[in-house]
């Protein structure tokens, strides 16, 4: 709450002699600051002059209450002036009654127009403050002095019944301060008779009465102005002409505070609109409330068709240059400001601006604060500064940088360039080849119509290309890039990325990280890299490679060429005459429909053969590799001497470099001739038919059957010498002795010669079957089976 009531004492800085209201702006540590708008200094100054300078008054004797004090001076008196309220108010007329003829100005003082918004300062100003107006009641609904400033003044605290400030009263009873403080009422004699009648002083002292609240001028935003205490006394009256003071209670905006006799107000640098001000004005002895209003307005700029500098303030500015290529300054504030025609130079400064570059190629810089900003027509340039900035580039080859910041910047039609700097920044390219970078953050960037180049920068981004020839980078962190239509080339960048292609022939490289690409529709190319990635080739031929890592490829429909790579991978042609490549690792292969080529490369790989009744090309490589026919829904034949699987549901495939068979549920046939590996009937009344051992002397052939069951059969030889071996029905306890047993007897010396040996260990249980075809006393055929056997063998 802000009292005033006197004038002001030493306690507080006196007033600068050339800026008596403090219209004028300091800088700490740093000298003064002044306006940048010099027209309205000239109006300030004109205003201040009426204070400093007044016209001299005329001493009028007291109407009601005469001054008795010592000094012998009376109570100042003021004329009344002319103000012009505005259209539809009459101009106050003087109070000729007051005004001695022989000192009466020739007319009455103008109303100063202040013009011009003025920096805003705030600053803190003391708890309390007094300060008389020196103003009779009778001459209290002047609107403007000039009036003759109060004698003395003091500053402090209104306490202890101690009113700061007030003039001393002059010698007598009932007289008025000759500094213009309130009026003192003698205190009615004591002559020992009761009576209810009040005193005379006490019959005529009323409240002041009000005639309607206070409409102040208009201020700028940000701007500091004078304010004279008339202007708050002009609805207020006293029935017994006694001087008033002022006490401000409260502002709804801003700061008011006083300034040697005068208030100023210091207008809310971002506030708009109505401001209340309520105080109380009294007698001495009694009080009434007031409210005075004002409003806070936008300070307007208007350019010309020249080349026009304009230069905001620090409160809200609304800038409009027109045409010519003009320099537009909003500096702080909430400014609004619009280039128009002409290649325009516009810099919103501190605050939330909205800034509107028009026609012509412009510059625009919004500077800190959460800015919008559109370029318009032509080849602009946009920085969007601090804050989370909201760009348009329009019309024309722009290019537009957010900076820091979450920013929004949508770039329209031309080839544009598009940062979006720090922050989590959405960005759109429209029509047009444009550029775009999200920089640091986690950016969203649109490419749109067009070729354009999409960067996602540091962070996790998510990029689409839309139509066009794109060209995309995720850069660092986990990225996920759409492309879109187009021939598209996309890079995932460091990081664990999701890379789609959809329409077009494009070329999607993962990079480092565990990535997921998909070509989507037509001829694409993906390329995993390094890490564990997930390829999917999608409609089309497509070629996919896997890199390092341990990948999983599908190839989808269309001819496909996947290649693995370094690691352990699992690849699936699917539709198709694929090409499925292993590499090096332990790699899972399936060919999938079509008539496919698989090579499982280095390593022990699996090879699984589709029921698509199409011939197929299976090659091992190099390792421990397995042929699995288990999705087969017939039965197979192998043919292990010619390296053909053939089957009713699987056509007849080719295979070599494989070391372990496995056949369908559906009971197959294994002919095996000389070598060596694993044979799996995987259910089913299976056959093996072992035609010939390798009957050189230091290498012989062996043969391991994982799962011989009752239903299986054994033939060893061919032509008359052959022999049949099927799984016994009795206990081998009762038909084994020592553990080794030789079946010879009754066999002609072209016949082979069979040994059966068993061997029983903690971790497995092993039948050996040893094959002497040419009874050189050598084995040529080592034939295990895994599990407890018993044998009947059948010459054929």
């Amino acid at each position: 709450m802000i009292d005033v009531k006197g004038t002001r004492t030493n306690s507080a800085p006196a007033p600068d002699a050339g800026d008596p209201l403090g219209l004028q702006q300091t800088e700490p540590d740093s000298g003064k600051r002044y306006s940048a708008w010099f027209v309205g200094l000239i109006a300030v100054g004109l205003y201040i002059r009426s204070f400093l300078w007044p016209e001299p008054e005329p001493e009028l004797e007291p109407a009601a209450t005469p001054n008795s004090g010592g000094d012998g001076e009376s109570g100042g008196s003021i004329r009344k002036a002319s103000f012009d309220l505005g259209p539809g108010e009459d101009d106050v007329a003087p109070d000729t009654d007051l005004i001695d003829e022989d000192t009466a100005p020739d007319e009455a003082a103008p109303f100063p127009t202040v013009l011009g918004p003025f920096d805003s300062l705030f600053f803190t100003a003391a708890q309390t403050f007094y300060v008389t107006s020196g103003i009779q009641a009778d001459s209290a609904n002047t609107l403007l002095p000039p009036f003759r400033a109060p004698d003395a003044t003091g500053i402090g605290s209104n306490g202890n019944g101690y009113v700061p400030g007030t003039p001393p009263s002059g010698g007598g009873s009932g007289g008025s301060s000759s500094g213009g403080g309130a009026t003192e009422t003698a205190e009615p004699e004591d002559n020992g008779e009761e009576t209810d009648a009040p005193s005379e002083d006490a019959q005529r002292n009323r409240p002041p009465r009000n005639t309607g609240p206070v409409y102040l001028a208009d201020v700028g935003s940000g701007a500091a102005v004078g304010f004279a205490l008339s202007f708050f006394l002009s609805q207020t009256t006293d029935p017994e002409g006694a001087e008033m003071t002022v006490r401000i209670n409260a502002v709804s905006s801003g700061e008011m505070s006083p300034r040697g006799d005068d208030m100023r107000y210091i207008a809310d640098t971002d506030y708009l609109g109505e401001v209340r001000i309520d105080y109380t004005v009294s007698d001495g002895s009694l009080e009434i409330s007031q409210t005075a209003f004002l409003n806070v307005v936008e300070n307007i700029l208007i350019g010309s068709d020249e080349d026009d500098l304009l230069v905001g303030t620090h409160g809200r500015d609304m800038i409009d240059g027109l045409a010519g290529d003009d320099n537009l300054a909003g500096l702080a504030g909430r400014d609004r400001i619009f280039g128009r025609d002409g290649d325009d130079n516009i810099s919103g400064g501190d605050g939330d601006d909205i800034l509107f570059g028009g026609n012509g190629n412009d510059l625009i810089v919004g500077g800190a604060g959460n800015d919008w900003i559109s370029g318009g027509a032509g080849d602009d340039r946009i920085f969007g500064g601090d804050g989370d900035d909201e760009i348009y580039g329009d019309a024309g080859d722009d290019m537009a940088d957010g900076g820091a910041g979450n920013d929004v910047i949508h770039m329209g039609e031309g080839d544009d360039t598009a940062l979006g700097g720090d922050g989590d920044d959405l960005l759109s390219g429209g029509s047009g080849a444009d550029l775009i970078r999200g920089d640091d953050g986690q950016d969203i960037i649109h490419a749109g119509e067009g070729d354009d180049i999409a960067i996602g920068g540091d962070g996790d981004d998510e990029i689409y290309g839309d139509a066009g020839d794109d060209m995309a980078d995720g850069g660092a962190g986990n990225d996920v890039i759409h492309m879109g239509e187009g021939d598209d080339t996309a890079i995932g960048g460091l990081a664990d990325d999701v890379i789609l292609g959809e329409a077009g022939k494009d070329q999607l490289l993962g990079g480092e990280g565990d990535d997921m690409l998909s070509g989507g529709a037509d001829a694409d190319l993906l390329h995993g890299d390094a890490g564990d990635d997930v390829l999917h080739g999608g409609t089309g031929d497509d070629t996919a490679f896997g890199g390092d890592g341990e990948d999983i490829l599908f190839g989808e429909a269309g001819n496909d060429h996947l290649d693995g790579g370094h690691g352990d991978d699992v690849i699936s042609g699917d539709d198709g005459d694929d090409l499925l490549e292993g590499g090096a690792g332990n790699d899972v292969l399936s060919g999938g429909a079509g008539s496919d080529s698989v090579s499982g490369g280095a390593g022990d790989d699996l090879v699984i053969a589709d029921d698509d009744c199409v011939s197929d090309v299976f090659d091992g490589g190099e390792g421990h590799d397995q042929l699995d026919y288990s999705a087969a829904t017939s039965a197979v034949i192998f043919d292990l001497t010619q390296g053909i699987v053939h089957g009713e549901s699987t056509g007849e495939d080719q295979f070599e470099n494989f070391e372990h068979f496995v056949g369908s549920r559906e009971g197959d046939t294994f002919y095996v001739g000389a070598g060596s590996g694993t044979l799996t009937g995987n259910g089913g009344e299976n056959r093996y038919d072992f035609v010939q051992g390798d009957t050189v002397d230091v290498l012989h052939s062996i043969y391991r059957i994982t799962d011989f069951s009752s239903d299986d059969d054994i033939w060893i030889g061919e032509g008359s010498s052959r022999y049949h071996i099927r799984k016994a029905q009795k206990s081998l306890e009762d038909r084994i002795e020592d553990g080794f047993e030789e079946y010879a007897e009754g066999t002609g010396a072209d016949e082979p010669r069979l040994s059966f040996h068993f061997d029983w260990t903690e971790d497995y249980r092993r039948t050996t079957i040893e094959v002497d075809f040419d009874r050189d006393t050598v084995v040529d055929l080592e034939l295990m089976l895994e599990g407890e056997h018993l044998f009947v063998v059948e010459h054929a």
